[in-house]
């Protein structure tokens, strides 16, 4: 689940082909890798540049990466 208000996880949420808002839980397998699709929304009156950030990732039982 994401904290940031400007961040979509396609893979755990979104909008379906009908319109209607999903919550999907992602397992993976251990030693399984799993790709996931991150979304930033960035404001119309963004300055270009460049820019840089972190996300952190932990699952239930393991300590962040």
């Amino acid at each position: 689940m994401h904290t940031g208000k400007k961040f979509t996880w396609s893979n755990t949420n979104g909008i379906n082909t009908c319109g209607k808002p999903f919550i999907k839980v992602v397992i993976v397998e251990q030693g399984k890798v799993q790709p996931m699709w991150v979304g930033i929304d960035v404001p119309d009156n963004a300055v270009t540049g460049n820019y840089e950030g972190a996300i952190t990732v932990k699952t239930g039982n393991s300590s962040e990466q």
